[in-house]
């Protein structure tokens, strides 16, 4: 049967409203059984009873919080390992101590290998090149005629500076002149009527010929009958024929 509670206002009997009584004192079950279970125990229980839902609460509250810290903490440290992962593959085995040595010892082998076959590719075309270099190189001097024997082919000096020399001929031949960086056979400076590089004589051992080539000197290479030679042209020569540069001064005699 509902509680009716009556207000006296001056002496006079007033009914509080239904819909704000039913509002006041309309109990729910929560609310009902903790203040009921509260209410009969003692004051300090009580407000143990009391502090215990707030503080359920709370650590409800704080879960997610604590769970989104920890898969964060988990993420960074799965970043830092695989960066140093990364880090150690990019290294070259041969400059870490770190590695285990047969594991060293195995990739440094696979890179001494590689080394050794990116030299063996690489070195025809460095030998190319380097001839080319070589060819296309003047040398500071080039290495003195030497002396021959009577046995070989030799440019032999019959009038002139070089009178009474021999000089062996070599595969590359032999090249006349006053400039020491391009001959073999060099004048002294003050003859003047000799070319820097005036000509050059080579031999041809399969057909035992010497062939002369004048290199467009001024006073010209000539033959004995007189005949200048041509520049750029070669003209085969026999054992004892001569040649003499700038007219009629300088007499050579080739000899095999």
């Amino acid at each position: 049967m509902p509680l009716r509670i009556n207000i006296m206002v001056r002496g006079r009997g007033i009914r509080e409203p239904r819909a704000s009584r039913r509002r006041l004192f309309r109990p729910t079950p929560a609310r009902s059984a903790s203040g009921f279970a509260a209410a009969l125990l003692p004051e300090p229980d009580r407000a143990a009873a009391v502090a215990k839902p707030l503080a359920a609460h709370t650590a409800v509250g704080t879960l997610p919080l604590l769970a989104a810290l920890g898969v964060g903490i988990v993420i960074a440290v799965a970043a830092v390992i695989a960066f140093l992962q990364m880090t150690a593959k990019g290294r070259d085995p041969r400059g870490t101590a770190e590695w285990d040595e047969p594991e060293a010892e195995e990739y440094a082998g696979r890179y001494e290998a590689a080394d050794r076959q990116a030299e063996t590719e690489a070195s025809p075309k460095d030998g190319e090149s380097q001839r080319k270099m070589n060819e296309h190189t003047i040398p500071l001097s080039r290495t003195p005629a030497e002396p021959a024997a009577e046995n070989e082919p030799r440019l032999c000096g019959i009038g002139g500076a070089f009178a009474g020399a021999n000089f062996r001929m070599t595969a590359s031949g032999l090249s006349i002149g006053r400039d020491p960086a391009l001959c073999h056979v060099v004048f002294p400076v003050d003859v003047g009527e000799v070319s820097r590089r005036h000509c050059t004589l080579r031999y041809q051992e399969e057909d035992q010929l010497f062939l002369l080539e004048d290199h467009g000197s001024s006073n010209g290479t000539f033959l004995p009958d007189g005949e200048r030679l041509q520049p750029g042209k070669r003209y085969p020569l026999r054992s004892g024929q001569r040649f003499a540069l700038s007219g009629d001064t300088h007499w050579f005699e080739v000899r095999a």
